[in-house]
């Protein structure tokens, strides 16, 4: 019971306790040593391996809805493609009647537009009545919704707009179909060969953009906690530093080693493959007080430091928010860039305090 009282009793001295007052002699016996306070813009967090990949969005799956026959295949695997480029030459029984069928539904179009026309003249001088025109502009209508659907229906196959308006222009049914890269991206897997039939939504090969690219990192937890969505931080990964941002973390730990995936922003200027793996230096945006770990006393399950002053040495409580082998990270809280700190002897004004409270 005493020592608890004891312990109390010194805590509360030391939140509230007159300077410490020393002569330069005392100070040069108990050899107490100060130094400015280092304000630190970044709190470090270690370094960790650290893996680059493609967010989901620019993940692409090439797919029919219907059954084809590869004819051409016109990338490799881990082949880089810009958009637009040819992916692969394909046919079938349903490319071909999509474009025979848009080419009916446009003359159909074109013949009904010209009735519709020729039908509006007559209303306007009187000699056909207006409901012909009505009825005429109905027929119009239900032509244009019916050539948009079947344009709509190539666009789907994977033909292109300039593609669908040549077949309008020509009446020119093309054999193959052109696949062609929807962004710029590379070619991850292959799932068919040239002269293959694939099965209708059968993927036919993977892509996975590289515009855009995240940092997928395992902390452990006890670091990841207190680490929140879209908080600032800095980077230095394969000799690239960079300011990134927290995007989200992982709601389920690795069972074996209990560490949590933090995803992190990653420049569209870093040139650096996919899947590319390397140590990645990771520091939270957030100023702080760098303190030396000797300058540091512990008493009732709180921090504190020295700090000097005109009339002596003045405890004062630290709110820690990091660590590492040899510093600690602290709010600034009421320390100024002009303060000054015991750096060695702080265990030495410690026993001074409590042989006072004796």
């Amino acid at each position: 019971m005493r020592r608890f009282i004891t312990t109390i009793l010194i805590a509360s001295t030391i939140l509230w306790a007159k300077p410490i007052v020393l002569t330069k002699q005392q100070i040069t016996n108990w050899q107490i040593k100060t130094k400015k306070i280092v304000v630190s813009k970044t709190i470090p967090l270690g370094e960790y391996l650290a893996t680059l990949h493609a967010p989901a969005s620019m993940i692409y799956s090439i797919s029919l809805p219907f059954a084809a026959t590869i004819t051409q295949l016109a990338v490799a695997e881990y082949d880089p493609v810009k958009k637009g480029d040819l992916l692969a030459k394909v046919t079938a029984k349903e490319w071909i009647e999509a474009q025979n069928a848009l080419i009916r539904l446009n003359i159909d179009y074109l013949k009904t537009a010209a009735d519709y026309r020729r039908k509006s003249k007559l209303c306007k001088e009187g000699i056909i009545p207006s409901k012909e025109c009505l009825y005429a502009k109905a027929q119009l209508q239900t032509a244009s919704n019916a050539l948009k659907a079947q344009k709509s229906l190539l666009q789907l196959y994977g033909a292109s707009q300039k593609e669908i308006a040549t077949l309008l222009r020509t009446s020119q049914v093309q054999r193959f179909l052109l696949l062609r890269a929807p962004q710029e991206s590379v070619v991850s897997r292959l799932f068919v060969t040239a002269g293959s039939v694939s099965e209708a939504s059968q993927p036919l090969m993977q892509l996975i953009g590289t515009k855009e690219k995240i940092l997928d990192v395992y902390l452990p937890y006890a670091i990841a906690k207190h680490l929140t969505s879209n908080q600032n931080v800095t980077i230095t990964f394969a000799s690239h530093t960079f300011a990134s941002q927290i995007l989200s973390k992982s709601k389920i730990l690795e069972p074996q080693n209990q560490t949590q995936r933090v995803r992190f922003a990653v420049p569209k200027a870093l040139k650096l493959p996919l899947n590319y793996k390397a140590n990645a230096r990771i520091e939270i945006d957030q100023k702080v007080v760098k303190i030396p770990k000797i300058a540091v006393i512990y008493i009732n399950k709180k921090y504190y430091i020295f700090k000097k002053d005109t009339e002596g040495f003045v405890p004062l409580a630290l709110t820690i928010v990091a660590e590492d082998a040899n510093y600690f990270y602290a709010n600034p809280n009421s320390l100024k860039p002009q303060d000054s700190i015991v750096i060695e002897g702080a265990m030495a004004l410690k026993g001074m305090m409590e042989g006072e409270n004796d």
